[in-house]
């Protein structure tokens, strides 16, 4: 560790080291075309602790397994948490109207996954929809994400007037927020209580629960073919028969023969 002064290239050599690195201990793969955004982002973490280079850094990752800390660091700048509320209304909107209304005739409980939930912003709008609508229904959202940083932000629930005023209806806002400052809003507690957020890498471990519905969405777009495969078969063993699995819109299960297609980025277990 040298100084924070930063005069390096991340070259072609070593970026498919840290590839490597990164996608065994999170299954996220780089594409070559990311090199660029990688070199940005890990400049981050060679400011932080003052390493001079690039191999500098990643030697020290590479040589100091026991810290765990600095590992989880590392991956949490190159994953991308950028989201609002009620991201893709046109997979709400039949979340709400079509299948909430299916499962509501059942008369049970009924338990969600937010699989790669970031900062909170997916599985609050869930509860929300839930809770505005289907006021009667018992239910509950387990959120997981690869992020400490981000679960952080999400179990504290505060967001800035960009995420939500554009995004939350005022009946919304007025019932299930209260404004912490002049850019500021949190989830009452009120909402909160209905989300459970953990960490978890859904590419190394298999979910113990099992859920009526599934949101992973702008989650595999990271990970090559057979990572994806790995995911989309332990969310198949995630589902209650008949369970919904909803994806991102780039996202398309094509030529799986585990999920049925409803429309773009919705399926039911088969």
């Amino acid at each position: 560790m040298n100084s924070s002064y930063i005069n390096d290239k991340l070259d072609k050599s070593l970026f498919l080291k840290y590839r490597d690195l990164i996608y065994t201990t999170s299954g996220i793969f780089l594409s070559d075309k990311k090199i660029t955004l990688l070199s940005n982002r890990l400049r981050k973490r060679l400011k932080e602790h003052n390493f001079s280079t690039y191999k500098e850094y990643y030697n020290y990752l590479t040589n100091h397994p026991e810290d765990k800390i600095e590992m989880t660091e590392m991956i949490d700048v190159v994953t991308t948490n950028v989201t609002h509320f009620f991201r893709n209304p046109k997979q709400l909107e039949n979340f709400q109207d079509t299948i909430l209304k299916k499962i509501e005739q059942r008369g049970d409980p009924i338990k969600l996954l937010s699989a790669g939930c970031s900062t909170g912003e997916e599985p609050y709008t869930l509860s929300l929809i839930i809770k505005e609508h289907y006021p009667k229904l018992n239910f509950h959202i387990d959120a997981v994400d690869i992020s400490s940083t981000a679960l952080d932000i999400a179990k504290k629930g505060v967001y800035t007037n960009d995420k939500i005023i554009e995004h939350v209806s005022k009946s919304m806002l007025l019932n299930f927020f209260k404004k912490e400052s002049e850019n500021e809003y949190a989830i009452k507690n009120e909402l909160k209580q209905h989300v459970t957020f953990f960490k978890m890498n859904i590419v190394s471990q298999t979910f113990t629960n099992t859920y009526d519905i599934i949101f992973c969405r702008n989650v595999v777009i990271y990970f090559d073919k057979p990572t994806k495969e790995k995911v989309y078969n332990n969310i198949h063993k995630a589902l209650k028969p008949d369970g919904y699995f909803f994806v991102g819109h780039s996202e398309g299960l094509i030529n799986n023969t585990k999920f049925h297609y409803i429309q773009p980025g919705i399926y039911t277990k088969i």
